[in-house]
């Protein structure tokens, strides 16, 4: 799983890659923003042991340990001090992105079992777990990250029933389309009438859209598409097919937008509406894209434009 520390995140801001670099690399803290720190409630930091040299390492260190000074029992700290936790929390998934997979999956469960502890705790972790990781339009949502979390709330006595059906959907809706495996097959029928597939799609990289007609996000990023320098070149090089694909059934609102889409795209609709009917795809946001190889295996999921210009600069030659 090298692939998801090296293209994990869609975005991370600024603070949270500030506190990301204390903990890789180490650093000298400001006193002035120690002294303001000091009014309020601080998250109790570890220090990671100086033999760790190497920011993986470091990582992977702070995956089992970061959690070890913090009081789950301490129902202030998820209660008028629940944003310092929060944060925390997001500083704690952006340096475990550093870490191998295996490695941050048992940071993660680590901390369901630290949460544990208390009720209170239990609820606030999972909830922003499912919030950060889980929903699509976060910046630090990931799938694969939230699958061994689902898998351990799945198990835990502290979730009630009702809530084990909703959290058995989603780890349902999960397993589709995950990265190494075939993505579903779709039906599509252009502008012209002509019917397709997405299997008969001969290129070594497929990027694929999924888009609704007028959609100002979609137009922001089909725009950022076709900026891309890493995806031009690798359509000039005709290793790269772009197919667009509209999943709903307006078609005449569908036609009114056809010249949203670039003439070098691949566009089209489901005709059969099997995506909708048979969940073939889980569209939790529009637009979704998904980057394939050339035997039409999953390579990233609901994934961002920046983690598609890395992954293919990466893989380039």
């Amino acid at each position: 799983m090298d692939l998801m520390r090296k293209v994990l995140w869609k975005a991370v801001c600024l603070p949270v890659v500030a506190t990301c670099m204390m903990f890789l690399y180490g650093c000298k803290e400001n006193r002035q923003a120690n002294a303001v720190r000091q009014q309020q409630r601080e998250f109790p930091m570890v220090k990671v042991p100086s033999l760790y040299v190497d920011p993986q390492a470091r990582a992977e260190y702070m995956a089992m340990h970061y959690w070890d000074l913090f009081d789950f029992r301490d129902t202030v700290n998820v209660g008028s001090a629940a944003t310092v936790t929060e944060q925390a929390l997001v500083n704690y998934i952006a340096i475990i992105s550093y870490a191998r997979y295996d490695v941050a999956s048992k940071g993660i469960v680590h901390l369901i079992d630290l949460a544990e502890s208390d009720s209170a705790a239990h609820a606030f972790f999972a909830a922003n777990l499912e919030r950060y990781l889980y929903e699509a339009n976060s910046p630090m949502h990931n799938d694969e990250l939230f699958m061994p979390a689902l898998e351990r709330l799945l198990a835990s006595e502290m979730v009630n029933d009702s809530r084990k059906i909703r959290l058995k959907m989603m780890w349902n809706d999960l397993q589709k389309n995950r990265p190494g495996t075939p993505a579903a097959e779709i039906h599509y029928q252009t502008a012209a009438g002509k019917r397709q597939t997405l299997s008969a799609i001969r290129s070594e990289y497929v990027l694929l859209i999924f888009h609704n007609p007028g959609c100002n996000a979609c137009i922001a990023l089909i725009d950022m598409i076709e900026k891309s320098a890493a995806i031009k070149e690798m359509q000039r090089r005709n290793r790269l097919q772009i197919l667009a694909i509209y999943p709903d059934k307006q078609l005449d609102e569908w036609k009114k937008h056809l010249h949203e889409i670039p003439p070098s795209w691949l566009n089209g609709f489901d005709y059969n509406t099997e995506i909708d009917s048979n969940e073939t795809y889980v569209l939790r946001a529009i637009p979704s894209v998904y980057l394939l190889d050339k035997n039409k295996t999953v390579i990233l999921r609901d994934t961002s434009i920046p983690a598609v210009e890395q992954y293919l600069e990466m893989n380039s030659n």
